[in-house]
């Protein structure tokens, strides 16, 4: 993956979706990420890491998060055509946070 940026929404391995959270000090080409499916933190070599693509599930366009924004609050993809983020409205993520969820504005 070309560019890789804190914040962002990514695949590991080609299966699993991740946050990325930080860039490993220690060692070169890795980063820090934090799988959307649990609370595990990983450390994780930059050639396992590919972007995210999906389609919006409110107007069906094309996301790609190289290209796309990931929204700050639910981490999910913002599709530039729409505006959408997560389905079901902009959530705080319990498993990325370990708090309770909050709404948030759109």
């Amino acid at each position: 993956m070309t560019l890789i940026k804190i914040g962002q929404l990514v695949r590991i391995e080609n299966s699993k979706k991740a946050v990325i959270c930080y860039k490993c000090e220690q060692r070169e080409g890795y980063w820090g990420v934090k799988y959307m499916d649990s609370k595990t933190v990983d450390c994780v070599h930059n050639s396992l890491i590919s972007p995210y693509m999906h389609q919006c599930w409110n107007c069906g366009a094309n996301l790609n998060s190289e290209a796309d924004i990931t929204c700050p609050v639910c981490h999910w993809l913002k599709c530039p055509d729409c505006g959408a983020c997560r389905m079901g409205g902009c959530i705080k993520p319990d498993y990325l946070y370990g708090g309770k969820k909050e709404k948030a504005s759109r």
